[in-house]
């Protein structure tokens, strides 16, 4: 992958990011705080609520490796030596759309997030 479009992705990811932080901050104050009768939080506060959540809720990195290392070696041991080649050469291609996979998949994200966020804050106005 171009280096330029890894970094673009990366910071577009943590913008995301911290937009998740700011959609749970809103969420945590409209509702925990009056359902649990919990203390309001800070943007930062929730910041480090979402750092743990990922450490806690995300698979070690390493379990995907094993997994997609033994997948190789299975799919290598099942392709005939003469189609390799043409079924390299189509991964790289495949591999060309991955950026615009990722940024797809990042807006994803972000879209769902406004959605939580708005239909929050219309409960919050309008029902609570």
């Amino acid at each position: 992958m171009d280096w330029k479009k890894m970094v673009g992705t990366w910071g577009i990811a943590i913008v995301v990011g911290f937009y998740t932080t700011f959609v749970l901050q809103a969420l945590w104050n409209w509702f925990a705080v009056q359902a649990f009768g919990a203390p309001h939080i800070s943007y930062w506060m929730a910041y480090g609520f979402v750092l743990t959540l990922r450490l806690i809720l995300d698979e070690p990195p390493f379990e995907k490796q094993e997994i997609y290392g033994r997948l190789e070696h299975l799919v290598n041991a099942c392709i005939p030596e003469e189609k390799r080649e043409v079924l390299n050469e189509e991964l790289l291609e495949e591999g060309k759309g991955f950026p615009a996979r990722l940024g797809g998949a990042i807006f994803g994200q972000a879209v769902g997030l406004t959605l939580t966020l708005a239909i929050g804050w219309a409960v919050h106005t309008f029902l609570v």
